[in-house]
């Protein structure tokens, strides 16, 4: 429809995640991955907007916020559109100033789409906290416990998202090794089965065949998560682990610091 009418933007609701109840975090996942496949293909640039519209009154400040920050973390390597005044004309001989590596150009891209949510984050906590605070000396028991909940949801966020900001500094080649190693350790003991790990690497898109499984787990995950960068699968690997645990503080921290280090952004 965009060539048909020649559009050059396009506005999306977040579908799914209203009515049809899908997780924020799903539906963030999903349009990532269709945008960018489609935005990558394309000729001309196209400026793209979503909207989230709480027409049913049900979402919190959290779920806002995990919307866009997961869509983010798989759109790193689209840029956004020039500015029309700033692109160099054929008469224009000065040089043009100096541009990030693609791999920079991830890293910063990622690092200042966190800083925001984080700070809204750390709001949220401190106004949670609060208002635990001016209960204490009340009986209001249920209500009591759903903040204490709310703020140990925030708070979970907020480490996810420090331990992935601290892993977008320069890394190296003992960093790297470091992060795959913690990886493996936890992967192995939590999907420590054959039948697991082949289900899930197979679940995330991975050929079986080409992997070289090992009677140890932790050597297994380390074959996989090879196959799984040589493939550009980590996150759909990664995504079927926090699936089966998605409460798993753990496991995402250890996650996004592999993640980091090895500059797998990948949409």
């Amino acid at each position: 429809m965009l060539d048909v009418l020649r559009l050059n933007s396009i506005a999306f609701p977040a579908i799914g995640a209203g009515v049809a109840g899908f997780s924020y975090t799903d539906v963030a996942v999903q349009m990532a991955e269709v945008i960018c496949e489609e935005l990558e293909k394309r000729p001309t640039p196209v400026d793209v907007t979503l909207y989230l519209l709480d027409r049913l009154g049900r979402m919190k400040e959290l779920d806002w916020l995990v919307f866009f920050v997961e869509f983010a973390r798989r759109t790193p390597r689209l840029k956004p559109i020039p500015n029309p005044q700033k692109i160099k004309s054929a008469g224009d001989e000065s040089e043009p100033p100096p541009q990030p590596t693609d791999e920079k150009w991830v890293r910063m891209k990622r690092r200042n789409n966190l800083l925001l949510p984080i700070a809204k984050a750390e709001d949220q906590r401190l106004d949670l906290a609060q208002r635990l605070v001016a209960l204490i000396a009340t009986d209001r028991e249920q209500e009591k416990a759903q903040l204490r909940q709310q703020k140990q949801e925030v708070e979970d966020l907020v480490l996810g998202w420090l331990n992935e900001l601290e892993g977008l500094a320069p890394t190296n080649p003992a960093q790297q090794q470091k992060t795959r190693t913690a990886l493996c350790d936890m992967l192995a003991n939590r999907f420590s089965r054959d039948a697991d790990y082949r289900r899930m690497a197979g679940n995330a898109g991975l050929n079986l065949e080409k992997i070289a499984f090992d009677a140890a787990a932790v050597n297994s995950w380390d074959q996989i998560l090879l196959h799984a960068e040589a493939e550009r699968r980590v996150n759909a690997l990664i995504d079927e682990a926090l699936k089966e645990r998605p409460a798993d503080t753990g496991l995402r921290a250890a996650a996004t610091k592999y993640l980091s280090a090895h500059s797998v952004w990948e949409g």
